[in-house]
């Protein structure tokens, strides 16, 4: 709680819980004991993990110190590979802007740039027939591209 309060302002997320547990704990609860009732109000794995073992360990009589390095480390990892996913999600979600505008601007650059180049494309039957389909098929794209990056965000 002590270590807490130098890194970060008063109010912070585990802050409230953390000087219950060190009541707890005066009041001679056993720690992991006090440790269980701390991780049963957060739903992060790593933290009922860590209470755990931490459980564990002290009916076998384990040493704390290793016990807690590697759960420290465990969940080090676990918050690195979530802020690469995220990174990667963010990277997917740039690229599906960027495509979801190129069409439309090539279209326009040569609508500008060569008028009679689209002649073919949209001013006859079957090109209209054609352009149609391949707006819908790039707006099923779009739509779904969203729909893959809304899941992988859950």
């Amino acid at each position: 709680e002590g270590e807490l309060l130098e890194l970060y302002p008063e109010g912070t997320v585990f802050q409230e819980d953390l000087r219950q547990l060190n009541r707890r704990v005066g009041l001679n609860q056993p720690v992991e004991k006090a440790f269980l009732q701390f991780a049963e109000k957060w739903p992060y794995t790593e933290v009922r993990g860590f209470a755990e073992i931490f459980a564990f360990a002290k009916r076998l009589g384990g040493d704390y110190g290793m016990n807690i390095r590697k759960t420290a480390i465990s969940i080090g990892e676990n918050l690195e590979l979530c802020q690469e996913i995220e990174a990667g999600i963010a990277d997917k979600e740039l690229e599906l802007k960027i495509m979801s505008i190129m069409p439309t601007g090539i279209l326009v650059y040569i609508s500008l740039a060569s008028p009679e180049f689209l002649q073919a494309s949209y001013h006859n039957p079957a090109g209209v027939t054609v352009m149609t389909i391949c707006l819908f098929v790039y707006l099923l794209a779009v739509f779904l591209g969203r729909r893959m990056i809304q899941s992988a965000r859950m």
